[in-house]
C-alpha cells in the first residue's frame, strides 16, 4: 500500500509540475510593456493588459532582490482596475505602502517599479495613438 501511495504521489506531483510548465510556455499579449534596469543592477519588466480602457491583467519580473520583486509586483497590483492615466500617477511611496514598506537603502526598488510600471503605460497609449496623418474619426458625409 505504501508504494502504491508514494507512486501516485509521485505522478501527481510530475503532473503538476508539467502543468506549471506549460502555463509558463504559454505567450500573454500585453498592450503595454517596458523593461528598465536600476542604478544597482536591478531589472524589471511589467506587461499591462487593457479591456475597455482598464487594466484586466499584468504581468512582471524581476531579476534583482527580494525589495524589487515585491515592489514590482506591488506596482502591477497598484494598476489593476485602473485606466492608463491613472496608472501614470501611481508613485513610489504608494509603491513603497502597497509592498509593506521597504528599508531606505532599497527605496529605488520602489522608484524603479513606479517608473517601469509607467513606462508600460506610456507604451500602451503610444501604441493607440493612430499613425501620423490618420483620422481618428470617421467625418460624416455631407448632406446626411
Amino acid at each position: 500500500m505504501a508504494t502504491y501511495i508514494a507512486a501516485l504521489t509521485i505522478t501527481l506531483v510530475t503532473l503538476a509540475a508539467g502543468l506549471v510548465l506549460a502555463a509558463r510556455r504559454r505567450k500573454t499579449t500585453s498592450d503595454g510593456r517596458a523593461c528598465r534596469q536600476g542604478s544597482c543592477g536591478d531589472t524589471m519588466e511589467i506587461g499591462l493588459q487593457f479591456v475597455a480602457g482598464r487594466v484586466r491583467g499584468t504581468q512582471r519580473r524581476s531579476s534583482g532582490c527580494g525589495h524589487s520583486c515585491m515592489c514590482v509586483d506591488a506596482a502591477a497590483r497598484l494598476a489593476e482596475g485602473k485606466t492608463a492615466p491613472e496608472v501614470l500617477r501611481v508613485d513610489a511611496t504608494q509603491v513603497t505602502r502597497c509592498a509593506g514598506g521597504t528599508p531606505g537603502e532599497h527605496e529605488d526598488c520602489a522608484r524603479l517599479a513606479a517608473e517601469t510600471l509607467h513606462a508600460a503605460a506610456k507604451d500602451y497609449l503610444r501604441r493607440r495613438e493612430p499613425p501620423a496623418g490618420a483620422s481618428s474619426a470617421t467625418a460624416p458625409f455631407e448632406g446626411d
